[in-house]
């Protein structure tokens, strides 16, 4: 991934919300998280 393609991703995650989703499905790893479970 270039830098200008790595910039533009990380600035739509820029929003709390959605960093914090992005957080835990990175935690989650390749088993991925069922969406009830982020609901929390």
């Amino acid at each position: 991934m270039d830098l200008n393609t790595a910039a533009n991703a990380l600035r739509e995650l820029g929003h709390p919300t959605r960093l914090s989703i992005y957080r835990e499905l990175v935690r989650a790893g390749h088993e991925g998280l069922p969406v009830g479970e982020l609901q929390k």
